[in-house]
């Protein structure tokens, strides 16, 4: 539920920002998504212990399939509504 409302809220951040005219915000969702991205790949959330030495998994495979779709789709929204896409490929 957390990364449906995630989801939810950057799609209206970049839908703001076109409604204002600015890239500003679709660059800062995508900030944002490449930092997540950055974050669940780099960091080893199943190898942390617990205080009694048991080893412990914070998020199923479901629940990280779902943060990095959620990432990876704000990256692709962020490109495609950002300054990239108006600069590089022809747009405003």
């Amino acid at each position: 539920m957390l990364v449906f409302s995630l989801f939810l809220s950057m799609l209206a951040t970049i839908a703001l920002g076109q409604w204002l005219g600015t890239h500003i915000l679709a660059n800062l969702v995508g900030l944002a998504s490449i930092t997540g991205l950055l974050i669940f790949y780099f960091r080893n959330p199943e190898v942390q212990e617990a205080s009694l030495g048991k080893k412990i998994n914070h998020l199923t495979k479901e629940q990280k399939k779902q943060w990095y779709g959620l990432f990876a789709i704000g990256l692709f929204f962020s490109l495609l509504f950002g300054s990239f896409w108006n600069t590089s490929m022809g747009g405003l």
